[in-house]
């Protein structure tokens, strides 16, 4: 499972990687208007990848899976783990940093250094880095460790993530 998730987070992380530098180059060319179009060009060619290319992977549908109650039921299910509860605790910490980070240093970068839009793409493309090698790193480091020692690090995490929120 943790193989599993950092290759998902390693996944996850290469549309935020590169998303600012390609959007600021797209502002400086075209304006607003480019990146409105590339948006229309990857969401049609993502919902003709997923319209062609996944077939279902259930052999019957369960209509009854997406009712409020299974779901509620799944999610205290979910949650009953205390070592569930401190990975989500970690996960949370993590893209909460991530969010108030993305969200926050365009503002500084251009408005207390007066780095321009292409500059400022890159910037937070290069900053960004450590999120997708990080997934990758976790990849080799969890090889061989036992739950406990995954847990604890784990919980490690998550104090650090807070400590980070309060700095």
């Amino acid at each position: 499972a943790a193989r599993a998730f950092s290759l998902l987070g390693f996944g996850m992380a290469l549309v935020p990687l590169f998303a600012p530098a390609l959007a600021a180059r797209l502002v400086a060319e075209h304006g607003w208007p480019g990146v409105f179009g590339l948006f229309v060009v990857f969401g049609t060619l993502i919902a003709a990848f997923v319209a062609f290319g996944y077939r279902e992977t259930l052999p019957a549908p369960d209509p009854t899976a997406l009712h409020p109650a299974r779901l509620w039921a799944a999610l205290q299910e979910m949650l009953a783990a205390p070592e569930r509860r401190t990975a989500l605790a970690v996960i949370a910490c993590g893209y909460s940093t991530i969010v108030v980070y993305m969200s926050t240093a365009p503002f500084v970068l251009q408005q207390t250094y007066g780095i321009d839009p292409v500059r400022l793409g890159w910037w937070v493309t290069l900053s960004f880095c450590g999120f997708p090698a990080g997934s990758l790193l976790s990849l080799w480091l969890v090889q061989g460790l036992s739950p406990v020692a995954l847990r604890r690090g784990a919980l490690v995490m998550a104090w650090a993530g807070v400590a980070q929120w309060l700095l």
